[in-house]
């Protein structure tokens, strides 16, 4: 069952560090799946929402830190772009 779990494990709507705390305590009970780096960043990329894949996906993270690192940059900017599109929207509708 946990196994299962690890390897559909999504983000959602959790934040980067709620998805990570998640994906490490549940790497303790599958081994086999995250033996190497490469399966490691495999999975948690596997978990993320695509908006942040596809941001992602250009980069050669070498350890699963440097991914989990940059995702957090990346949630941030994700974040801070939503809240500029948010107050462009209502400064329009503010307009005459």
């Amino acid at each position: 069952a946990k196994a299962e779990e690890f390897r559909n494990l999504q983000m959602g709507t959790m934040s980067v560090r709620e998805y990570t705390t998640k994906f490490i305590q549940l790497m303790r009970y599958v081994p086999e799946y995250t033996e190497t780096e490469k399966q490691r960043k495999y999975y948690y990329m596997k978990g993320l929402p695509r908006a942040m894949q596809s941001i992602l996906v250009g980069h050669n993270f070498l350890t699963l830190k440097e991914l989990i690192n940059k995702a957090s940059l990346v949630e941030i900017d994700l974040k801070q772009i939503a809240l500029e599109k948010e107050v462009l929207h209502n400064e329009k509708r503010k307009m005459p």
